[in-house]
């Protein structure tokens, strides 16, 4: 498996993976415009900003069933491509009310049926297709097997009251082909059977590979347990549509990682503490449309002794994204956009996080039982409280490229982008709005392009727990609460290119004189309203003009500018009032 993973990952680019294998909505905070340098900087216009349509304050995450153009490269050499197959057999097996047909079999193809339950033992025999089709209010397909295969879904709709309605008893490659033009409907029931020591992990349920492709919809109704399961790992493809709705279970589990590279999916999770994507390794994104809703709470788990949190996509190694789109909202408490216990990447496709939950406090009446199982335990643990995230790694967190927006506005704790290590943005338009710090780093930060937007309603813009440093790109950092960009104490600001606007409540840190090559200005300004502008001009002409996307009566503003002189005179303008400034 370890191989094949190795081949997709090279196949997207993406072979550093592997190592992770073994407030309120309501706000008033409107249209935002974009950086303007009339001085000749290189690489930025008057139209370079993220979009000035406010979308920031005010995008939302929708499902959308519609299928997706894509387009996707041939490679004869990629396994996981259903087209470089060669399939000796095709099996149709046909369910009614009671009943199941089944075509003739194979030699070494043997078929059990019970009602409209049938199990197949296809040990021996290979690269057959088992074509599904016809209705059964209580029916199961069943799979043993040696060999690679394929199920075909050609307008299928199964329910199984006690367990997963296709359960793949192989750790072998499996096709799951959703015919062209079909319309299929998966459900399990509210309770599993026995299954002795039979692994029965979803609605859908793999102990081998499974790979998506095919261009007809699939919708799966999970009512006990995951969606979508493999223990091993997950690909979906270009052209289908699958639909998950998840009422106990996570939406898609594959335990050793998940590839996104094509298709549309939506997934709606609403059971407690529950994921929409979960791996225990990696997850990677290359194309389709992922659409995630998660209205799950966080809960203290008593039997593990630790809280779970909800999120709509998480992964125990490291998450990538390289294309495509991801859409993502998380309502309940304690709940999360996109978390990696291991490093991020994001560097193309677009990616929209909003989070509206509040803090999930271990202890609290809002945690339902404590670890002593009532609600008189009113102490509380760090370790066990969850706070809202947008965008969270564990690891180091780079972003070289793709249009990101995330919002979060839950109250304490929400952070729009977060990583606990270092955080490195060379690329990319990004937007950040956050009750809490909008973009924080637990080491050091390094921005050297982008275009990026970090507004905070009640904390920082920035908030670097390392040394900070800004060489390129263009960043307007705005702390309502406390500072627009606040360096960790003792730390350094160093600022040696790009644009730097930073409006805080407080000025707790400015660039640092000695290890910073660019000038830059600050000053005190006040009355600066919706829609005003802050520019600044010499003798020559304006060298900057932004637009204000919010009031603050008053703030600390730095600017930084590559134009920016020693010795040079300048007129600072803000809140229609003009300041005289030499540098």
């Amino acid at each position: 498996m370890l191989c094949d993973l190795v081949k997709t990952a090279v196949a997207l680019g993406l072979v550093t993976i592997i190592a992770g294998c073994s407030t309120d909505e309501s706000n008033e905070l409107i249209d935002f415009g974009p950086v303007s340098n009339s001085g000749g900087m290189p690489g930025a216009s008057s139209n370079n900003g993220i979009s000035g349509s406010g979308e920031l304050f005010d995008f939302d995450v929708a499902f959308d069933y519609s299928a997706l153009s894509e387009d996707e490269a041939a490679d004869a050499s990629d396994e996981d491509f259903i087209e470089n197959t060669s399939f000796s057999e095709t099996v149709s097996i046909a369910f009614s009310e009671n009943n199941v047909s089944c075509g003739d079999l194979p030699d070494g193809v043997s078929a059990t049926v019970d009602g409209a339950k049938i199990t197949i033992d296809a040990s021996t025999s290979k690269n057959i297709i088992y074509q599904l089709s016809g209705s059964a209010s209580d029916g199961m397909f069943k799979l043993y097997s040696d060999k690679k295969c394929a199920v075909s879904l050609a307008g299928l709709d199964l329910t199984n009251s006690d367990g997963p309605a296709i359960n793949i008893q192989t750790k072998k490659r499996v096709f799951i082909d959703i015919s062209d033009g079909s319309t299929n409907t998966l459900a399990d029931g509210p309770t599993y059977a026995d299954t002795g020591d039979e692994d029965a992990k979803g609605t859908v349920f793999s102990e081998g590979q499974l790979v998506f492709s095919g261009g007809g919809r699939l919708d799966i109704s999970a009512n006990c347990k995951a969606g979508i399961s493999s223990d091993q790992y997950l690909r979906f493809r270009r052209g289908n549509i699958i639909n998950v709705s998840a009422s106990e279970g996570n939406g898609v589990r594959g335990k050793d990682s998940i590839i996104v590279s094509g298709g549309v999916m939506n997934i709606d999770v609403s059971g407690e503490g529950n994921k929409g994507l979960k791996s225990d390794g990696p997850v990677v994104i290359a194309g389709g449309r992922t659409t995630i809703i998660d209205s799950a709470d966080a809960y203290y788990d008593s039997d593990d002794e630790e809280t779970k949190g909800p999120a709509g996509i998480n992964c125990d190694g490291d998450f990538r994204m390289t294309g495509g789109e991801a859409d993502i909202k998380a309502t309940g408490k304690g709940g999360k956009g996109i978390t990696a216990d291991g490093d991020m990447l994001l560097a193309g496709g677009k990616v929209r996080v909003i989070t509206t939950g509040s803090k999930f406090t271990y202890g609290s009446s809002s945690s339902s039982f404590g670890p002593m199982g009532g609600f008189g335990n009113t102490s509380s643990s760090d370790d066990n409280d969850k706070s809202p995230k947008g965008i969270r790694c564990e690891g180091s967190m780079t972003i070289s490229g793709g249009d990101i927006m995330s919002r979060t506005t839950g109250g304490e704790g929400s952070e729009a982008i977060e990583s606990k290590s270092a955080l490195t943005i060379s690329g990319g338009t990004i937007g950040a709005y956050a009750y809490d710090d909008a973009i924080n780093s637990g080491d050091v930060m390094t921005i050297s392009g982008g275009n990026i937007l970090a507004v905070s309603s009640n904390n920082d813009g920035f908030d670097s727990n390392g040394n900070m440093y800004i060489s390129g790109g263009e960043t307007v950092a705005i702390g309502l609460g406390e500072d627009g960009v606040d360096v960790i104490e003792r730390g350094t600001l160093a600022v040696s290119g790009g644009t730097l606007l930073s409006l805080g409540n407080t000025l707790m840190t400015s660039p640092s004189s000695s290890a910073s090559t660019q000038q830059f200005i600050s000053k005190s300004v006040s009355g600066l309203t919706s829609g005003s502008a802050i520019t600044l001009a010499n003798s020559s002409g304006t060298l900057f003009d932004y637009t204000m996307p919010l009031t603050m009566s008053r703030a600390y503003l730095i600017l930084s500018l590559p134009q920016l002189e020693k010795g040079g005179e300048y007129t600072l303008t803000a809140g229609g009032a003009a300041q005289q400034i030499t540098l």
